[in-house]
C-alpha cells in the first residue's frame, strides 16, 4: 500500500424540502479519511484539504455546489501495527441537482 491516501465516504443525503413539490436541492454529509506514516504528514493533509473544501462554491462534473462547510474533524489517531497515522474529517455540502 502506497501512503499517503485518503477515503471519502458519503454519510447521508438529504432533500431540502419544497412546499411546491419535489426538490432539487441536497444536504450531503460526507467525511474524508486521510491515512499516512507521519504525523505532521498526516496534519498537513488535513488541513490542505480543509483548506481547499471549506466554503467552495462551483461546479463540479455537472453538479452546482452550492457550498461546501466543513464541520469537524476527530484527533489524529496512530496504528502502531501499522504505522499509520489517520484522521477523519467531516462536511456538509448543500447541492443543486
Amino acid at each position: 500500500m502506497q501512503y499517503p491516501f485518503c477515503v471519502y465516504t458519503i454519510v447521508n443525503s438529504t432533500p431540502v424540502d419544497y412546499k411546491d413539490g419535489q426538490s432539487n436541492l441536497e444536504e450531503v454529509q460526507f467525511q474524508i479519511d486521510c491515512y499516512t506514516q507521519s504525523y505532521d504528514t498526516t496534519q498537513e493533509l488535513a488541513n490542505n484539504i480543509r483548506n481547499s473544501l471549506d466554503r467552495f462554491v462551483g461546479t463540479v462534473n455537472g453538479v452546482e455546489v452550492q457550498t461546501i462547510k466543513y464541520m469537524s474533524s476527530d484527533s489524529q489517531v496512530y496504528n502502531p501495527t501499522l504505522n499509520v497515522y489517520w484522521m477523519s474529517i467531516d462536511f456538509m455540502a448543500r447541492m443543486k441537482r
